[in-house]
């Protein structure tokens, strides 16, 4: 578990280096934080442009090079010692206001694992304000209070999905993973409708 844990920070940190330059060709300026108290708090870039500043917290399919997903998984609670605690997507202790999910992510031709940034051929991005999307969320009918319900019924129903209404298109539990979280899969396309799509680079 352990080393699995580094490669994915290994694996972050590779793609950050392509996403500074992807913002930059964008007309955007960043300043990256990378001590681990930012981290925590659901900051990863402040991103400046046009005179306005946000604080992005970046999410990125890693575990899906060269595939394209008609979702994006967002994580509603996890367990933590026995004990269940918000996901990043609900912890109010997150200063997060936008999020930037990377899509798509495919490696040059003849490259198999993630080595170097400059074996990122292309990405996709969306960044979306945070408040705006549980808004959005909200008005189809998928509140917190429902979303926490649903989690709490996943873990003691012995199930492991449930279907919702667009734009959600299931809640579920993850009984393989250690802190067995429970992620809402959020439409793609809604992501792109509601935030700001980035030119590829």
């Amino acid at each position: 578990m352990r080393t699995l844990f580094w490669s994915d920070l290994r694996k972050e940190k590779l793609l950050a280096t392509y996403l500074d330059r992807c913002y930059r060709r964008n007309g955007i300026q960043i300043k990256r934080y990378n001590d681990a108290e930012s981290q925590r708090n659901g900051l990863d870039v402040r991103l400046e442009k046009d005179g306005k500043t946000f604080i992005v917290d970046e999410k990125a399919q890693l575990h899906y090079l060269n595939k394209s997903l008609p979702t994006f998984s967002l994580e509603l609670s996890l367990m933590t010692n026995g004990t269940e605690r918000p996901g990043w997507f609900f912890d109010p202790a997150k200063r997060t206001e936008v999020y930037s999910f990377v899509f798509d992510i495919h490696l040059t031709n003849g490259v198999e694992r993630l080595e170097r940034h400059e074996d990122i051929a292309s990405a996709n991005i969306v960044l979306v304000n945070r408040a705006r999307l549980k808004n959005t969320l909200a008005e189809a009918g998928l509140t917190e209070i429902l979303l926490r319900r649903m989690c709490n019924e996943l873990r003691n129903s012995g199930d492991d999905r449930r279907s919702v209404r667009s734009p959600g298109v299931r809640v579920m539990l993850s009984k393989d993973l250690a802190e067995q979280p429970v992620n809402l899969l959020v439409l793609r396309r809604h992501l792109e409708e509601i935030g700001q799509v980035l030119a590829p680079c």
